[in-house]
């Protein structure tokens, strides 16, 4: 550490030159997510400077998601915020895949029903066709992400209802049997977690979550699935790429 202690300088305030650097380890991977950290005491003997600088630092980046303060046990590593990229077509597991993070995923809850006038409604069928309704909570690096509500019409994919949803992503199930999503229609929104999603998803009763209501459709327009994203705000970095018109 004594290559960054030469690095510290009076252009800018020390605590931040500190979280910058630590920032710095965890995006290049020094710091793997799960890793301990040096200690708050270890941290400020090896940067020449006194603890509180380095507390200030700290709790920055666990305001920001990167670093997680355990009592009792010390700093460890969260990792960096997921991007999310607002014009990509794709599933969870493929977008989590791009970013190296290992996707891991937990079947809640699988049922077979009619739609009913309000999911008939979004999927544009008939109030007494079945769909498939999928309720499941993903992970990243075995830390919980979202919690994703899935209805897709039982006639688009039979096999959903036995598919063994931990092994399988549900665009690689659709894609199996020549399902595939061409294009989609995604709303995003902040707002406050159930109780029961809170306790899920390990975040505070007063931490917003992101709430993304997606749609996609087949190649004729058909639509294919609607989804109900409830997503941790503090791991999330959103991206939106534009192309200039002409």
């Amino acid at each position: 550490m004594e290559e960054k202690v030469k690095q510290i300088n009076n252009q800018s305030p020390i605590h931040i030159q500190v979280r910058e650097q630590i920032r710095e380890q965890i995006e290049e991977g020094i710091y793997q997510p799960g890793d301990e950290m040096p200690s708050e005491i270890q941290l400020a003997k090896e940067y020449g400077i006194n603890r509180l600088t380095v507390h200030n630092a700290i709790t920055a980046l666990v305001n920001e998601g990167l670093v997680k303060r355990i009592q009792g046990k010390g700093l460890f590593v969260a990792g960096k915020l997921k991007e999310r990229n607002l014009g990509e077509l794709g599933g969870f597991t493929q977008t989590v895949r791009k970013e190296e993070a290992f996707p891991g995923r937990k079947l809640l809850f699988r049922e077979v029903r009619p739609a009913g006038i309000k999911y008939a409604r979004l999927l544009d069928i008939g109030e007494e066709e079945e769909i498939i309704y999928l309720r499941r909570l993903f992970l990243t690096n075995n830390e919980p992400y979202s919690i994703e509500e899935t209805y897709i019409p039982f006639a688009v994919c039979p096999e959903l209802e036995k598919v063994d949803m931990t092994v399988f992503s549900l665009y690689e199930t659709l894609e199996f049997h020549g399902v595939i999503p061409k294009k989609a229609k995604q709303s995003l929104s902040v707002t406050m977690p159930a109780a029961k999603e809170a306790r899920l998803l390990k975040i505070g009763p007063d931490t917003p979550v992101l709430l993304f209501e997606y749609t996609s459709y087949d190649e004729n327009g058909k639509k294919i699935e609607f989804n109900r994203s409830y997503t941790r705000s503090d791991r999330n970095r959103l991206v939106v790429h534009y192309k200039p018109t002409v």
